[in-house]
């Protein structure tokens, strides 16, 4: 493998990812826009990110904070930031309900991957939109 001298060749070592070993998956291109995410706002992003589509749960600050290190107004803060960015969706039908969505929402326009944006939510970042 050529490199230059400012590179260094990475082995990546993955943990077991089993049936004794849950695991998820994700979108490259939604881990892409996920990136562009600063700090607890990414943390958080990961948090939900890592369960299973259409798994539903009762998101947990003390349980968040616990496992991301954050204090109760830095999630509050991320929480907010998710849902101004898109990614983090109120639903009609329940006003303490929300669509978490990998790559960002659109209930107007479908972007490349297949997901709908609602325009009000729509923000572009380095060329991306969310």
């Amino acid at each position: 493998m050529d490199t230059s001298e400012n590179q260094k060749v990475i082995i990546v070592q993955k943990s077991p990812a089993d049936k004794s070993h849950p695991y998820s998956i994700m979108s490259q291109a939604a881990v892409s826009k996920a990136l562009l995410l600063k700090g607890s706002d990414l943390k958080l992003w990961l948090y939900l990110a890592s369960n299973q589509n259409n798994y539903t749960f009762a998101l947990s600050r003390v349980d968040v904070c616990r496992s991301t290190g954050m204090s109760k107004p830095t999630y509050l803060k991320s929480v907010q930031s998710l849902i101004d960015l898109g990614f983090l969706v109120e639903a009609k039908e329940d006003s303490n309900t929300y669509y978490f969505y990998e790559a960002g929402a659109d209930i107007e326009t479908e972007d490349d991957l297949g997901i709908l944006i609602p325009e009000s939510k729509q923000e572009e970042i380095d060329g991306f939109k969310f």
